[in-house]
């Protein structure tokens, strides 16, 4: 077997380059066109880049999902998405779906969500482009009630509010390594209903527990203790 000339293995080379050069610019668009932007003009959708982030010592309540029993969410129907959430508030509603891991959020443009059950629904495409199954997203809804923030499971279907295998999974976030007591509390303030003792939070990792729900349940108040530190609640409200 011949050796290349110099010339043929600079073509080589060359057509190397070029190859690399084009994959990587289509790897670029690839990412632009998932950039989280405005979209259809009723909400930003799309992957966010990392910013840097103050370390305050806060715990967020980042995720709050309604299934029932452990189905997962359903598939896009008709190439959309939709997800249902029951407010009792009637204005400030906000509502964030999205995967922590790949950065992806949706989040709806000034809506007009109302007090009683919402809907909002939007395109797979981008979820189906980045391979995010459905049951890999999570979300919230929330809104400011005089002086508190309060909180509203969302769900892929919406649910039956007689059924008994109802599940609200919590999703707590810290911004630094902390150790923790959480609990959860319904119809008396001073007797929690459940107590997580002891738990070890690691910085931007997610929590997860499992609320237990009552048929006649409508309001549940979760706390969160750090050791020697601070203390957030969370008032939830439900349907």
């Amino acid at each position: 077997m011949k050796p290349f000339s110099p010339v043929a293995a600079t073509r080589i080379f060359s057509l190397v380059i070029l190859c690399a050069v084009l994959f990587g610019n289509a790897e670029a668009q690839i990412q632009r066109e998932h950039l989280y932007k405005l979209r259809d003009g009723n909400r930003f959708e799309g992957i966010k880049t990392k910013k840097w982030k103050p370390v305050s010592g806060t715990v967020a309540l980042t995720s709050l999902v309604l299934s029932e029993g452990q189905n997962a969410p359903a598939s896009a129907a008709g190439g959309n998405v939709s997800v249902h959430f029951f407010s009792t508030a009637t204005s400030d509603i906000k509502l964030s779906i999205f995967n922590l891991e790949k950065e992806y959020f949706m989040e709806p443009r000034n809506p007009s969500f109302s007090k009683d059950w919402n809907v909002f629904s939007w395109p797979a495409k981008i979820l189906t482009e980045i391979n995010l199954p459905l049951d890999q997203l999570d979300g919230i809804a929330s809104a400011r009630k005089g002086t508190q923030d309060i909180y509203f499971p969302i769900c892929f279907h919406k649910p039956d509010a007689a059924s008994k295998k109802l599940v609200a999974k919590a999703k707590l976030v810290p911004d630094k390594n902390m150790t923790v007591t959480v609990s959860l509390f319904s119809a008396d303030p001073g007797k929690p209903d459940k107590v997580w003792e002891d738990q070890k939070l690691v910085s931007d990792v997610p929590f997860a527990v499992e609320l237990p729900l009552a048929a006649n349940v409508k309001t549940l108040l979760l706390k969160v203790k750090e050791h020697g530190g601070r203390e957030f609640s969370y008032n939830i409200h439900l349907f």
